[in-house]
């Protein structure tokens, strides 16, 4: 069988240790995406079989979609295709960014919170630490039941639409095609191949809960990666800020455990203790080796979030501003006030849960240059404080700042910015005159 030594490579990345630490915060819904590929030699043809089946699903339905919207009878239903094809295309684009960035989304959703980064006997706030990893674990799993139920729930109301606007007794059209759009489907839409017998319509049907269910699963697992990640990012940071402002602590604690003894308190003999500096050196050490395993960390969620990001906050904006269309100009279709309404939620909910970690994440860059001041550095030796300042040139002064598409930063004025550009966008079609 054909299988290349990058492929045997991958493979031999993807240990244990990293499985379980994967299938600890993601369970199998990277494997169900496609997201992350299978290398084993005896399962490999599979996976990469679905992947492709997904890609040509993917790009099939993106032409109907994008065939449709220009075929649609009225602004509700360009609305709904516009809305459908930017979804798929934002799921593609996230499939095809993931198969090129392979080996860095294996090492990137294997790393746990629990050991990211090892201080030893040297945190003063241990149980601190503990209580907010505890805190962080029950809103991951909250957030594991509610983002893929609800992208899932998305997906559902697009494949039953029928069944919706039959249970709340909507008039079904007799017509099988209307301008080119078959009504003959759960998703109504214009079809390349055409349905002339019962055998196409059932591998169409089947073709879109395929390819419906499998765009659910990756843009949900990918909203579960841009959040637990962040999470991760804002956690480990919150931990750097209690190590540099514990660093007197620390270093005290140190110099106790390994000398028996407490160290001076007069600033004059701190800075003359030599044993008592090695230690402060040793805790500023660690604050480094700290923060350049998160900047380790930030450069890999930079690369897989930067044009998926990006993408995002130029489909955001529309798939906000068709859907609240869709609400107004729906008819009182039940199928379509449905999904709107979902993709409302799931869109706006997604858009602002990365904006917030970005702007948290900024926040605690700037805390960080504010607890460098707060320690008692200046009762230190010489050499510290040239060793700090030389940290505050290097740590501080250039913050960590998520970009989408390398473009616009990922914070709290962007979601803003976002959702006035969704709004002016109804509003310029609703000045347009296409709306009544």
């Amino acid at each position: 069988m054909f299988y290349t030594k990058r492929m045997a490579e991958l493979f031999a990345m993807d240990t244990p240790k990293r499985k379980t630490n994967r299938r600890k915060y993601y369970w199998y819904l990277l494997e169900l995406g496609g997201l992350i590929t299978n290398w084993d030699p005896r399962y490999y043809i599979w996976t990469i079989a679905y992947l492709i089946v997904q890609l040509i699903l993917g790009f099939y339905f993106l032409i109907c979609f994008l065939v449709s919207v220009f075929k649609a009878v009225n602004l509700m239903g360009m609305c709904v295709y516009l809305n459908l094809f930017a979804l798929l295309m934002l799921s593609t684009f996230m499939l095809i960014v993931t198969i090129l960035l392979q080996e860095k989304l294996l090492i990137f959703t294997s790393v746990a919170d629990d050991a990211f980064y090892e201080y030893g006997n040297s945190l003063t706030r241990t149980e601190e630490i503990r209580q907010m990893n505890e805190n962080a674990a029950k809103m991951r799993k909250m957030m594991f039941i509610i983002a893929p139920s609800w992208i899932s729930l998305v997906a559902l109301s697009i494949m039953l639409s029928d069944l919706v606007d039959v249970a709340f007794s909507y008039p079904a059209s007799n017509e099988t095609v209307i301008n080119g759009i078959d009504q003959r489907l759960p998703c109504k839409m214009w079809i390349i191949l055409p349905i002339d017998n019962i055998i196409v319509r059932l591998l169409t049907i089947l073709a879109q809960g395929v390819c419906f269910g499998g765009a659910a699963v990756v843009i949900g697992t990918a909203d579960l990666i841009m959040f637990f990640s962040g999470q991760t990012l804002v956690i480990q940071l919150k931990i750097l800020n209690m190590a540099v402002l514990d660093t007197d602590k620390r270093a005290a604690k140190l110099y106790e455990t390994n000398l028996g003894r407490k160290p001076p308190s007069e600033p004059s003999e701190k800075s003359k203790d030599l044993q008592l500096m090695g230690f402060y050196e040793f805790c500023l050490k660690q604050t480094v080796e700290h923060h350049c395993a998160i900047l380790r960390y930030v450069v890999i969620y930079s690369e897989l979030i930067n044009w998926p990001g990006g993408l995002m906050v130029i489909n955001g904006s529309i798939v906000v501003a068709m859907s609240m269309l869709s609400l107004m100009q729906g008819g009182g279709q039940p199928s379509v006030l449905i999904t709107s309404c979902l993709l409302i939620v799931a869109e706006v909910a997604s858009i602002f849960m990365v904006c917030e970690v970005g702007e948290t994440v900024t926040d605690q860059c700037r805390e960080l240059f504010d607890s460098m001041y707060q320690f008692k550095w200046m009762d230190c030796s010489a050499e510290i404080g040239k060793s700090i300042n030389i940290m505050k040139s290097y740590m501080i002064k250039r913050p960590i700042v998520l970009t989408a598409g390398s473009l616009t930063p990922i914070d709290r004025n962007t979601f803003g910015a976002m959702m006035n550009t969704a709004y002016s966008y109804m509003n310029l079609v609703m000045a347009s005159g296409a709306v009544d």
